[in-house]
């Protein structure tokens, strides 16, 4: 499949459905938000909403459980009530529930995963827009009047963002690690004319030069030019990506990590590498990609991954490393070619002669130093 076909043919339904629960949550809020819960037990559709699935034993730790119809609404859509204590604690206590609902009111609030999903409809929108299509995006006409509509539409988006996302398909692929600056022009000779044509179309532009380029296409890596449909899509991966790790999503839903899947497409030697493992011990250590110019925060390593950053001086083709060691940039290149094609690392000179590093590695940190950090 051609890239711009790939494109429009998996960004359609994800634009579409995005949108659909977009507005279903707009009508939700317009009906629900600042009334009296009590004033909705009539209507078992917009009761559910709020207090599906609550447990009045929760009264003393106030939550939504996990699973439950409200804590989807609540977690995911933002939708829930202004006093949750104390309308459980009321339950608990015996009250009927008309009494115990009097002066709880309902709150619209926003979470991380409206935020994803509205960056994620933006971003594919205006993705489709820049390839010509015009057409407005028409949700699919769907009955709101049932507690598990938006759940249903959410299931089919997430199915058709996981159709978009590397490593579950090779154009993918190719347009995100060009949109993190760092296809080897190896690689991209190994493409056919027709997809070199298209990645040109789509933004190709951005090259860093490494010693030994261009006799070594591999130390050539590609990017793309600010604002280009590559560098959109790399956001809406990013965007994407973060949102299939999204803990409030996983409660409700079968969902592939993506970056997960993505760093298992990598033999683990190279992950465990020991260059590798000896400049990530002298590196700063990040659990999380880097959110480089994209708004939503950027999806984070699964446990015992980390992102390892350094920089290092280089002199012509060799590099200094830390406790008085060389190397050449080529050895280094080779350590983190597979990276590089999957978007997982990234190589910049700087100025000053040093070459700074960004590569995914395995780690000995202590779970808890991850789980902090997410």
């Amino acid at each position: 499949m051609s890239l711009k076909r790939f494109l429009e043919e998996k960004l359609g339904p994800v634009a579409r459905l995005s949108e659909e629960l977009l507005s279903l949550r707009r009508s939700l809020v317009s009906t629900l938000a600042g009334r009296d819960v009590s004033e909705l037990l009539s209507d078992e559709y917009l009761a559910e909403i709020v207090l599906g699935g609550l447990r009045v034993e929760d009264w003393r730790r106030p939550r939504y459980s996990p699973g439950s119809l409200a804590g989807f609404y609540h977690d995911v859509l933002g939708i829930g009530v202004d006093n949750l204590k104390l309308l459980l604690a009321r339950l608990s206590d015996g009250l009927s529930l008309r009494i115990a609902t009097r002066g709880i009111r309902v709150v619209a609030e926003d979470t991380e995963p409206l935020q994803l999903i509205r960056e994620i409809n933006s971003l594919s929108k205006a993705m489709l827009e820049r390839l010509g299509e015009k057409k407005v995006v028409t949700p699919t006409s769907r009955e709101p009047g049932e507690q598990h509509a938006a759940l249903e539409v959410l299931g089919e988006l997430l199915r058709a963002i996981i159709e978009t996302l590397p490593p579950y398909s090779r154009e993918a692929q190719i347009l995100f690690s060009t949109g993190n600056g760092s296809l080897p022009r190896k690689l991209y000779e190994q493409l056919g004319n027709e997809e070199k044509k298209e990645l040109q179309e789509l933004g190709l532009g951005e090259e860093t030069i490494l010693p030994g380029c261009p006799e070594d296409p591999a130390r050539c890596l590609l990017g793309a030019r600010e604002g280009s449909i590559i560098s959109l899509y790399y956001c809406y991966a990013m965007a994407a990506m973060r949102l299939t790790q999204s803990k409030s999503i996983r409660n409700y839903y079968n969902i592939q990590d993506a970056l997960q899947d993505l760093l298992g497409t990598i033999d683990e030697k190279t992950l465990t590498d020991p260059l590798l493992q000896e400049l990530a011990q002298y590196s700063r250590k990040t659990p999380c990609m880097p959110k480089k110019k994209c708004k939503t925060p950027p999806p984070c390593m699964p446990t015992s991954y980390v992102l390892a950053e350094i920089s290092l001086p280089i002199s012509d083709i060799i590099v200094q490393l830390p406790a008085n060691r060389e190397t050449t940039i080529g050895e280094i290149l080779e350590k983190i070619y597979p990276q590089l094609c999957k978007g997982l690392a990234q190589v910049t000179l700087e100025e000053q002669n040093h070459i700074q590093l960004r590569f995914a590695v395995k780690t000995t940190l202590p779970t808890s130093f991850l789980q902090k950090t997410h």
